[in-house]
């Protein structure tokens, strides 16, 4: 055995389908998978059809990095058990993160649905998958979903907004992102996007608010002062303008002595 000292595997004599069960059960809570996984296998050689034996070795396997084989442990529990969830869940979460095999993670999230019709990390994992195949709207039913289950849940008011800004409802896509605001007030990402939003409506003012937020947040100083001199001649604030230009002047001459121009 692999990691395994004499003495461990000496004070492991099983000859029964519980004991090498139990004695797997143990490995696994003390941070031994290989070992864990042969007494899963020996296990399952007096009783194949047991759901448990064939989860854990599922779950052994992914700690190892063994992920095809963890789904392959994966189905023969769903084969069992087709109504319990968590086999179904744990296979969805591989496909999707580890073998970004969308499709088939999908099937196995909308199997774990069918038993947890209200579980939030379902229907928020469906809704991510919708989202990177771009089925915005079906990704809005599962994140409105999410937010009966969870409203106070900014991931799921971001996504909501970004799917409707893919789908050019620019207000609906704001109040979205003005609701993940009150949960995570100053968030970048969410301020990113209500900018670029703003610049889509032609509402520079907005986006000049936005763009100064970002800039103390470290924003690429050079892009977002260029977009302040430009907004704020188009709005006609040309003393604003003009400081904007000049503090555009100073970054370039910094960053051409920096380059030894």
């Amino acid at each position: 055995m692999v990691g395994m000292s004499g003495c461990m595997w000496l004070e492991c004599c099983p000859d029964s389908y519980r004991q090498w069960y139990q004695k797997g059960e143990e490995f696994r809570g003390k941070g031994y998978p290989e070992e864990a996984l042969f007494c899963y296998n020996k296990a399952l050689e007096y009783y194949p059809g047991d759901y448990y034996a064939w989860y854990y070795r599922g779950k052994v396997l992914e700690e190892m990095g063994e992920y095809s084989q963890a789904v392959e442990s994966w189905k023969v529990a769903c084969q069992i058990q087709p109504n319990n969830y968590w086999a179904w869940y744990e296979q969805g979460c591989l496909l999707q993160d580890k073998l970004e095999k969308l499709q088939e993670a999908e099937s196995c999230f909308l199997k774990a649905l069918n038993t947890r019709p209200n579980d939030y990390w379902v229907n928020y994992r469906l809704a991510r998958i919708n989202i990177s195949q771009k089925k915005y709207l079906v990704a809005l039913d599962y994140l409105n979903k999410c937010l009966q289950l969870r409203p106070e849940d900014y991931w799921s008011y971001y996504w909501q907004g970004f799917c409707r800004q893919q789908l050019d409802q620019w207000w609906y896509a704001k109040c979205s992102y003005w609701e993940a605001l009150k949960i995570k007030p100053g968030d970048y990402w969410t301020i990113k996007q209500l900018a670029a939003i703003a610049e889509k409506e032609c509402a520079y003012g907005e986006a000049i608010g936005y763009y100064k937020q970002l800039l103390a947040m470290g924003e690429d100083e050079e892009t977002v002062y260029q977009k302040l001199t430009t907004y704020s001649l188009i709005l006609g604030q040309k003393e604003e303008a003009q400081l904007y230009q000049q503090k555009l002047r100073e970054i370039r001459h910094h960053l051409l002595q920096s380059s030894g121009g």
